[in-house]
């Protein structure tokens, strides 16, 4: 996919930007304020409306992108703190997903699907239980999961090692890794450790006087 933000205006700082990449692989947005790069994500996922400007999707406005292919089979979004419904279970909560991107019931797919995944993850939860009956760190591996499960075009992850102690974070990194060939992955971040020999490219995004400055650097180490 070709993602462009044109002339792109949201909140005060973050206005004319002007940002055109191919996001194959893993892109890192590294913004050591912590604001502006999840900003970017949300707009793309249209939780955050922008004031000028549009974004191009291969091409294509993006609301005219997204009535053509639909937002949950372009985009899947993992929250910083492992965002999940309150009142459904685990279980639910990954299936309801599941069933609205593949537009279908297969139960058995989702749940050979599942095995893999949180066997890989190292997950071994009763998936029956609320969200609220476990640590956070266990229901952002689920997110995780979730998101993998979609196969969207483009992943969106929000400080993906928030939350996370040491091992867990060397799993999610080797996890992404892994995945990344085929399954591009926009990372919003302040944590220069996934600048460097993780990523494909990174997007530096620092504040200027005028607004935002914008450098794209190919990680030729990765």
């Amino acid at each position: 996919m070709q993602l462009a933000f044109s002339s792109f205006t949201v909140d005060d700082a973050l206005r004319n930007l002007d940002l055109d990449l191919h996001p194959d692989g893993i892109t890192v947005f590294y913004d050591e304020e912590d604001k502006w790069a999840e900003k970017l994500l949300r707009c793309l996922i249209g939780l955050d409306p922008w004031q000028e400007g549009q974004i191009y999707l291969d091409g294509k406005l993006w609301d005219q992108y997204i009535s053509e292919h639909s937002l949950i089979k372009t985009f899947t979004y993992v929250f910083d703190d492992g965002t999940m419904m309150s009142n459904l279970s685990l279980k639910e909560n990954l299936y309801l997903p599941y069933q609205l991107r593949w537009e279908g019931d297969d139960l058995h797919r989702f749940e050979e699907e599942l095995a893999s995944l949180t066997a890989r993850f190292g997950i071994d939860i009763d998936l029956r239980i609320r969200p609220a009956l476990i640590r956070p760190a266990e229901r952002k591996m689920l997110c995780f999961i979730q998101a993998l499960m979609l196969k969207s075009t483009v992943l969106l992850i929000n400080n993906p090692l928030y939350l996370l102690n040491h091992k867990q974070r060397d799993l999610l990194i080797s996890v992404l890794m892994e995945y990344a060939s085929q399954q591009p992955m926009i990372i919003a971040s302040y944590d220069s450790e996934l600048s460097r020999g993780f990523a494909d490219r990174t997007v530096f995004i620092h504040s200027t006087d005028t607004g935002l400055s914008v450098k794209i650097q190919q990680n030729l180490d990765t």
